[in-house]
């Protein structure tokens, strides 16, 4: 029942994402030749990427509306921690359908991007790009998800997307974060460069403290 639950607040956010995936035939539009349309489609598949983890990171254990950004609690919010079912379940629940969700959402746009530009990354390419972008992204959807425990919607989506770009700014400026900075997973394209293992792990280690900071403040929320 709480997939059930989280499938129904998440759907049509799910859905809505996907049909963003639309935007990587703009660049035939404006007529880019064949090495800016691939630069073009690597641009707009690393912001798909964070943008998609941001809204599908949902709101904690908070009942999500699948239309809008709300402030304050749902109207079955105090129904849902009435059920038996322990907060640590709940927020798994919702944070593991949104990041299998995600996950899907990498998987597809990396599939389209493959047949958009096919000489520039190949399916064994993109399969190597897409598993490294799928735990990178990781730890925006949980600083995300993080925020979501403490905060209401909309400012947790503002929120951490001042935080991203905090650390995009900080990745020109020092060669230490932008070694071990999860961005720089999704951005070392194509996907046959040397292969990023410091943003990678840092991802792991970083998605694992987020998530339980995230199940720490829920077992000491009030609500």
């Amino acid at each position: 029942m709480l997939w059930y639950k989280a499938w129904l607040e998440t759907r049509w956010r799910f859905i809505f994402m996907l049909a963003t995936i639309a935007v990587m035939w703009v660049p035939d539009l404006l007529g880019l030749p064949s090495q800016r349309l691939a630069i073009a489609l690597r641009l707009a598949a690393v912001l798909q990427f964070s943008v998609t983890a941001l809204f599908l990171a949902g709101a904690g254990i908070n009942t999500q509306t699948f239309y809008a950004a709300t402030t304050g609690y749902h109207g079955s919010m105090l129904f849902t921690l009435s059920l038996p079912v322990s907060r640590r379940r709940l927020f798994l629940v919702r944070a593991g359908l949104g990041a299998l969700e995600t996950w899907v959402f990498i998987a597809v746009l990396v599939s389209v991007m493959v047949l958009r530009a096919p000489q520039a990354l190949s399916s064994a390419e993109a399969l190597r790009y897409a598993a490294r972008a799928m735990i990178c992204i990781m730890a925006v959807y949980s600083l995300s998800a993080l925020l979501a425990c403490f905060l209401d919607e909309m400012w947790q989506f503002m929120s951490s997307a001042l935080v991203l770009g905090a650390l995009a700014a900080l990745m020109s400026r020092s060669s230490l974060v932008a070694q071990f900075s999860p961005l720089r997973g999704l951005t070392v394209y194509p996907a046959h460069a040397t292969m990023p293992w410091a943003p990678v792990m840092a991802s792991i280690v970083i998605t694992v403290v987020l998530v339980c900071s995230s199940l720490l403040v829920l077992r000491r929320k009030e609500f």
